[in-house]
């Protein structure tokens, strides 16, 4: 069967926008520049489909300050841009009846401002000051502060060309105290540590000495027993002699018969010469000597270490005491037991009173209590004999904390006047209470007596608020 094809010329699209089209000559149209409708589309989509962002550029024209944009691909890089408007445009100070545009930098004299919004000769600004405070611009830089920077900047380097030199100078300096202190000195000379090891050396040698030992030894005789107190007596005597020898006077020439005396007894002579040597270390310690001297007048370190030994002596005549020992009580208090059981909490020591409330015993306070019923109204004027104990903050203490309670009784403790006996009670919040044989202690005597509780904290809990107290015994004085 025959088909009527009808030409290209005689297709037509029916555009709701453009009306009656024809198809050869719409689709020519589009093929501007001579390039297809694909190979244009290619310019700004991807083989994907995708928008294809590299198909822009963008670029700052340093000659114009002109943001320029160009689409597609070129091989020129200074063709197919087009300018979008300036970017930061500097145009010198303001000067009336300029038209000043969008991002363009403009100068005062001192600062530099931004135009923000067109400025035409319509706006009316014909001086700097309008230019200034038109909302048309906005003041970028200040010109002092750049001023000032510029100047701090010149000041810091300077600065820190000084303190070069200064950190090299320091670390000169260093090492050569350094070298002086505990190195080798380019000079030659020993360094402060070589000194200080020598005399440390001489020191020790000298100490270590038996002459030395033997010469402290014999100073600290009496008079009579020690070698070289006698010779000091005798200095004198020996003085005259030898003056009378070599002057010719009396007696040391007229009395011969002392002189045959000496010399019937040389061989006693010759051990005093003897010494000679000994003597020659005697002579090397006379420094030591005199040190030893200068601190009983100055110092006075070695008074300080005999005073030490009083306060040894009475420590060690204290222990000897044995169980009547005030150390060996202290001692025995802290290693002490209850059942078996060591007690953790230490004494704090201070007798603490609740002013307000005399009878109530706050246990992280103090571990001592004192309690006297003259100076509580309470009981005072009390029609019963009933003393109720009440414990605080049991709970918040350390397992085996001890305690102490003193109890001053008074004769005039109720209305009747009469010596009272009362009865004891315990009481604290979440407190289970111990006693001995499981009786609550109770007064047995009267009057101004005194009753002394002891007792211990056993298992607080700070979780539920809970504790037991153990009454361990009550004494009466």
């Amino acid at each position: 069967m025959a088909f009527t094809r009808p030409t290209a010329d005689q297709l037509v699209f029916r555009s709701s926008n453009n009306g009656i089209q024809n198809l050869d000559a719409y689709l020519e149209a589009t093929e501007l520049g001579g390039r297809t409708l694909g190979d244009l589309l290619s310019d700004i989509f991807d083989a994907s489909g995708n928008f294809a962002t590299s198909a822009f550029e963008f670029r700052l024209e340093d000659a114009t300050r002109s943001l320029q944009v160009r689409v597609g691909t070129f091989s020129d890089a200074n063709t197919g841009w087009t300018s979008l408007g300036t970017v930061f445009k500097p145009v010198g100070v303001f000067t009336a009846g300029v038209d000043y545009n969008v991002m363009d930098v403009v100068g005062d004299g001192t600062d530099l401002y931004l135009v923000k919004e067109a400025i035409t000769s319509s706006d009316s600004i014909s001086t700097s000051s309008q230019f200034i405070a038109s909302s048309k611009t906005f003041r970028i830089l200040t010109g002092d502060s750049v001023s000032a920077a510029s100047q701090y900047a010149t000041a810091a380097a300077a600065s820190v060309a000084t303190t070069g030199g200064h950190v090299t100078a320091t670390q000169d300096a260093r090492d050569l105290a350094l070298a002086y202190a505990s190195g080798t000195p380019s000079d030659g000379t020993l360094s402060a540590k070589t000194y200080r090891d020598q005399a440390s050396g001489f020191r020790d040698e000298i100490f270590n000495s038996s002459a030395f030992s033997a010469v402290s030894a014999d100073l600290q005789l009496s008079s009579s027993d020690s070698v070289l107190k006698q010779v000091e007596t005798d200095l004198t005597d020996i003085t005259t002699l030898v003056s009378g020898v070599v002057t010719g006077s009396n007696p040391s020439r007229t009395n011969l018969a002392d002189l045959n005396s000496v010399a019937a007894n040389m061989a006693n002579v010759t051990t005093v010469v003897g010494l000679s040597t000994a003597m020659s270390d005697i002579n090397a310690f006379s420094t030591q000597i005199t040190a030893v001297g200068n601190d009983f007048l100055g110092s006075q370190s070695i008074n300080a270490v005999a005073t030490v030994t009083s306060a040894i002596s009475t420590i060690g005549a204290d222990l000897a005491l044995n169980a009547t020992s005030e150390i060996r009580k202290f001692n025995d208090g802290l290693s002490a037991t209850i059942d078996n059981l060591t007690i953790n909490g230490v004494a704090k020591g201070a007798v603490y009173q609740d002013t307000g409330n005399l009878n109530r015993f706050d246990l992280t306070q103090a571990n001592n209590f004192f309690l006297d019923m003259a100076n509580h109204a309470s009981f005072a004027d009390a029609t019963t004999n009933a003393v109720e104990l009440v414990f605080l903050n049991a709970h918040l203490c350390n397992n085996m904390q001890p305690f102490t309670i003193s109890i001053k009784q008074d004769g005039a403790f109720n209305n009747s006047g009469t010596s009272p006996a009362p009865a004891l009670s315990m009481a604290g919040t979440n407190i289970g209470f111990r006693y001995p044989n499981g009786v609550a202690p109770a007064f047995t005597t009267t009057g101004t007596d005194i009753i002394t509780i002891s007792g211990y904290v056993l298992d607080p809990e700070t979780v539920n608020n809970t504790a037991t107290i153990v009454i361990g015994h009550m004494v009466n004085s």
